[in-house]
C-alpha cells in the first residue's frame, strides 16, 4: 500500500520512505510491527481494531523533553529592503506517529523516515538547543507545509536563513489519504535586528492531528504534570536575538 495518511486495516501493509508497517489478527489482539532503516518496533495491541497513521508533532525524536523548539531553515535566504515584507510557504520532512483508530489519548508508535537531529540556535554556551526541521526535497515523503509571512520593519535590509520557535506555535492539519499536511501561519517581524516570531492562524480546511493528552506527556517527555504544563505554556512572542 502507498504510504498516506488515514487508517490501515488489519492484513495491509503500508510503506514510504524506507519505512514498513505490518498489521495482522494474532488471535484476539493485533501485532503491529514498523520497521525503519536503522529501527524496528513490535507491539501486541488488545483493544484495538484498527489504527491511524498521521503526522506528529516534533517535540519527540531524538530525544522527547530535551528541546522545546524548532529550527526551520530557509533556503535560499531571504533578502528584504527596509519595509518590505513576503510570505512564503517552507516545506518540510515531519515525523509520523500512529494512533488507535478506536480512540484513544497515547500514541502507539512515533518515528522519522529520516534521521532526526537537533540545531543550536546561538552560541555554544547560551544557545537554544531545538528540533532541526529538513527540508522537504520531494517524492512521496511526508510532508508539510508551513506558511510564514516575513516583515522587516528595520532601517537596514536583512537576510533571513532560518526561524526559530516554540513547537507550541505550530499546529498541524492533514488531509488523509495523502501525504500532505500544513500548519497554521507563522508571524515573523525584523526590527533592530532582532526577530519577533508569534502564532498565526489557521484557514484552511484539513483535519487536526490526534494530539496525546497532557497526562499522557508526562511519561513520554519523561517530566511531571507541572513541568510539562510549563513546556506547553510559552509567552505570546519568541525573540530571535541571536542572529537570524
Amino acid at each position: 500500500m502507498k504510504g498516506v495518511y488515514g487508517p490501515l486495516e488489519p492484513g495491509v501493509e503500508w510503506s514510504i520512505g524506507g519505512c514498513r508497517i505490518n498489521l495482522e489478527v494474532d488471535g484476539e489482539t493485533l501485532k503491529y510491527l514498523r520497521s525503519c532503516v536503522g529501527s524496528r518496533l513490535e507491539r501486541v495491541l488488545k483493544g484495538v481494531s484498527k489504527i491511524i497513521i498521521h503526522p506528529a508533532p516534533p517535540l519527540y525524536l531524538p530525544v522527547p523533553g530535551l528541546f522545546s523548539h524548532v529550527y526551520i531553515p530557509i533556503s535560499p535566504p531571504i533578502y528584504l529592503n527596509p519595509g518590505g515584507s513576503i510570505s512564503v510557504k517552507v516545506d518540510v520532512i515531519t515525523d509520523l506517529a500512529v494512533s488507535p483508530g478506536d480512540g484513544g489519548q497515547r500514541y502507539i508508535d512515533i518515528f522519522s523516515v529520516s534521521t532526526p537531529k537537533m540545531a543550536v540556535y546561538g552560541g555554544a554556551a547560551d544557545g537554544i538547543l531545538a528540533r532541526y526541521l529538513y527540508k522537504y526535497s520531494g517524492g512521496d515523503l511526508p510532508r508539510l507545509s508551513i506558511p510564514i509571512h516575513l516583515a522587516n520593519e528595520d532601517d537596514d535590509a536583512v537576510t533571513v536563513s532560518k526561524v526559530v520557535l516554540p513547537i507550541t506555535y505550530l499546529d498541524i492539519y492533514y488531509k488523509p489519504g495523502e501525504n500532505y499536511s500544513e500548519s497554521n501561519e507563522v508571524i515573523v517581524k525584523v526590527n533592530s535586528g532582532v526577530a519577533e516570531v508569534s502564532k498565526g492562524g489557521y484557514n484552511g480546511g484539513l483535519e487536526p492531528i490526534p494530539r496525546e493528552t497532557t497526562e499522557s506527556l508526562t511519561s513520554r517527555l519523561g517530566l511531571d504534570l507541572a513541568g510539562v504544563r510549563k513546556f506547553l505554556t510559552v509567552d505570546d512572542v519568541f525573540l530571535m536575538d541571536r542572529g537570524l
